[in-house]
């Protein structure tokens, strides 16, 4: 039977999360997206779904932005979900979707894997029809679903790297470090000062001669502030060549837990200088795959990794295809 299915994506890891799911989906179901502008999220949207999307709201800054974007996305969900009735809806964090769905007693199927952050993971659990987390962050309860896993890997599954791309931006394979900064507007990582490392880590690469490439995301300026360095290409934009270019990195440098993990799965070895202890990171640290030093660990941690070569071919790890996972949860109820 067809179903009509909300997306509600609020962040470029989440457009990545459920990209192939629409693109299996939408030949046999009505699939609506709604996008929520932060950066250049609904150019890369319009650019890798191919289906039409609903721009709705803003990202804000400040606590009482926050507030009222809440607010009026739970207002806009259930006007949408009364216009245009769905079967279920669901989102990666997204309590919006939650909320908008109880008030109106309809289905909603929502993921995470950030238990730390405490009041979202509640509204999300409490809210949810059904809640899909990793197994790994050991918690249960009725309306909980769990997989082997990570939300990575519903795109880095299977990932197939293009190393002609590596010509594109001058660097050899192994050759070059990629750096990933973030901006501070989400609320789990206003505390993070690890930025103010950038400069020690840059200067050292620079004095051993690596290349960098650097992905820096609306309104994380400490990396563009460094110019003097003439070693560093950063990266105009969101772009599906990204993971290829993690792929390839001798080593990738995160302040961001989504890509330090990306380049972890694809057996890059990270270095996560955000500052927050996770619990969905502990099975790659113990895999050797991630390291997460704090600050005067940073520059050690750099000379350990960078002198080896690195091989986790051999680590039998069996995960689940997230992306069957979110297929399964999301077709599992037909109306």
């Amino acid at each position: 039977m067809n179903m009509r299915i909300l997306f509600d994506i609020l962040h470029p890891a989440h457009l990545n999360f459920y990209k192939k799911t629409i693109q299996n989906l939408k030949a046999e179901h009505d699939v609506t997206v709604l996008i929520r502008p932060r950066g250049d999220l609904v150019d890369f949207a319009k650019k890798e779904l191919n289906v039409p999307i609903k721009v709705v709201g803003r990202h804000y800054g400040s606590r009482i932005g926050k507030l009222f974007g809440l607010f009026h996305r739970i207002a806009y969900l259930i006007w949408e979900g009364w216009k245009n009735p769905y079967d279920v809806a669901t989102s990666h964090g997204g309590f919006y979707v939650s909320i908008a769905s109880w008030i109106m007693r309809k289905r909603s199927v929502v993921f995470y894997d950030n238990a730390e952050y405490k009041l979202l993971f509640f509204l999300c659990r409490r809210f949810s029809s059904k809640f899909v987390i990793p197994e790994l962050l050991g918690i249960e309860g009725k309306n909980i679903g769990t997989f082997n896993g990570y939300k990575e890997l519903a795109y880095l599954n299977r990932f197939e790297p293009t190393q002609e791309i590596l010509e594109k931006y001058g660097v050899q394979k192994k050759k070059y470090v990629f750096i990933r900064q973030i901006a501070h507007i989400s609320l789990d990582y206003w505390s993070d000062d690890s930025s103010q490392n950038m400069k020690g880590i840059l200067d050292y690469l620079y004095r051993n001669k690596f290349s960098v490439i650097a992905s820096v995301e609306e309104g994380a300026t400490q990396i563009l502030e460094f110019r003097e360095f003439d070693n560093i290409y950063v990266l105009p934009k969101s772009t599906s060549e990204m993971h290829t270019l993690l792929y390839y990195a001798k080593c990738v440098i995160s302040s961001g837990d989504t890509v330090a993990r990306e380049a972890a799965l694809l057996g890059t070895p990270a270095i996560y200088i955000g500052g927050r202890d996770m619990k969905i990171n502990s099975e790659l640290i113990n895999l050797g795959r991630l390291n997460c030093p704090d600050a005067t660990q940073i520059i050690p941690t750099l000379e350990r990794i960078l002198p080896k070569e690195k091989d986790f071919s051999q680590q039998n790890v069996d995960w689940d295809d997230t992306t069957d996972v979110i297929i399964k949860e999301l077709t599992k109820y037909k109306f």
